[in-house]
Order: C-alpha cells, then structure tokens, then sequence
C-alpha cells in the first residue's frame, strides 16, 4: 500500500483515532492539534432572539445585543486554549456522543464576564 503524506495522512489518523473513542473520553492529543488547526481563529455566531452567541475556538463564547446602537456583551467563558495542551488539569475537550444527534465534542470555556446574581466568573 502507499502511505499518504502530510495532510492527508494526518487527517487519516485523526479520524482513525476518533473511530476509538468512548464517550466521556479526553481527546487523545492528534485529535485536540488537528482541532486547533481547523477551528483557530475562527467564530460562529448564532441569533436567537434578543441574543446572540459568538463562539470564537481558543477565544471565548459571548452573549450580545444591540438595543439601537447600545451593545450589551456577556462573556459566557474563555479558551479553551489552555485546555489543549497535554496533561494540563484545564484539558476540559471531550468526545461524546447523543443518541440522536450522533458524536460531538464538547469543550469548557472557563473565567468568563461575572453573573449578575452571584458575582461569580462565568463558565459554559
């Protein structure tokens, strides 16, 4: 057989390690680099309703509106960037999976804007 090289291959073994995975199981570290490189430096934003939410990878998830021009931000958590590095206590990325909506990952985003009701950092 011919063995792919760079890319391919690094994709290849990503999805051959993800094919492993149990539920509730921290992301071996090929998967959590081969995250970094798709996701870094880019956000997803989601309206609904009064609210947005921004999901930045590495950055942070906010919660946002504009009231005619006066923007209310939230952060809900920071990272998860710290989160990835191997053996840390912050290595919060998890492969799990729904019964109907099939495998995710989830990941912790930590140190976010302080509640309203309890003064406490935000965590999503």
């Amino acid at each position: 057989t011919i063995k792919k090289a760079g890319k391919a291959a690094a994709e290849e073994d990503a999805e051959a390690e993800v094919a492993k995975l149990v539920a509730g199981q921290r992301l071996p570290a090929s998967i959590r680099e081969e995250l970094k490189k798709r996701l870094s430096d880019k956000c997803v934003t989601k309206n609904a309703g009064w609210w947005s939410y921004e999901l930045c990878w590495e950055k942070h998830v906010r919660q946002f509106h504009d009231d005619k021009g006066t923007l209310t931000n939230h952060y809900l958590g920071h990272g998860p960037k710290k989160h990835l590095s191997y053996g840390s206590k912050f290595e919060d990325v998890f492969y799990n999976m729904d019964s109907v909506r099939g495998p995710y990952i989830s990941a912790l985003f930590k140190n976010g804007s302080s509640c309203d009701v309890t003064g406490e950092p935000r965590t999503t």
